[in-house]
């Protein structure tokens, strides 16, 4: 998936190792492309994640910050933010949607296609995308703002099937948790035990979702 890490002052330090007439060429590339905004390198001390298609065309970066910050994710400003993973997909598989990159990355990791939203806006243009997916199932985390959206989501794409890997009443807040506190094979477990008693999106905002708003 191609996920990196940027640093301090890595843009810098890569336009002083090119020659001095080529130097103003690159930062002003850079600043075209949004990765340095009013003289600051816009990603710094964050995971990033590449968002691109099978051909490897790049549609967005996406950073997630390692320390305290008041923005957890950062996007490259002005680029239409489409669903992360999902031009990987194959419409023709069951396609997990989540709120956050790294959820979905895991999925990936446990052989599952997913994708998302990279937060709980749901655009018209991301909607338009899952039109060719036949099957689509919505993993919401453990919080009450990501439960709303789920509903949102339900709303918008009524179709979709919702999966509660059992940790409703748990501590764990996400698919990321479960692995970190239970492991690989326990979470694979239950994610497959999970599928096998999927909502539809009716009866979970009757029934989970009046519960976490």
């Amino acid at each position: 998936l191609k996920i990196g890490y940027a640093g301090r002052s890595e843009l810098h330090k890569k336009g002083l190792s090119l020659a001095p007439e080529k130097r103003s060429e690159y930062v002003e590339r850079m600043k075209d492309a949004g990765f340095i905004r009013n003289g600051r390198e816009y990603f710094v001390n964050r995971i990033i994640f590449p968002n691109f298609t099978k051909s490897g065309t790049v549609l967005n970066f996406t950073g997630r910050a390692l320390g305290n910050s008041s923005k957890r994710y950062l996007n490259i400003p002005n680029v239409r933010k489409n669903l992360y993973l999902l031009e990987l997909s194959d419409p023709e598989k069951e396609l997990y949607i989540t709120e956050s990159v790294t959820d979905a990355v895991s999925l990936q990791q446990l052989g599952l296609s997913a994708a998302a939203v990279n937060g709980t806006a749901l655009s018209r243009q991301m909607q338009a995308s899952l039109d060719p997916y036949k099957k689509i199932i919505i993993v919401p985390q453990n919080d009450s703002a990501s439960m709303h959206a789920a509903c949102k989501w339900c709303e918008t794409i009524p179709r979709c099937s919702i999966l509660l890997p059992e940790y409703i009443d748990g501590k764990e807040k996400d698919i990321n948790d479960i692995l970190r506190l239970e492991g690989e094979q326990q979470c694979g477990f239950k994610l497959r035990n999970a599928a096998e008693k999927l909502m539809d999106c009716s009866s979970y905002m009757k029934t989970v979702g009046n519960k976490f708003l």
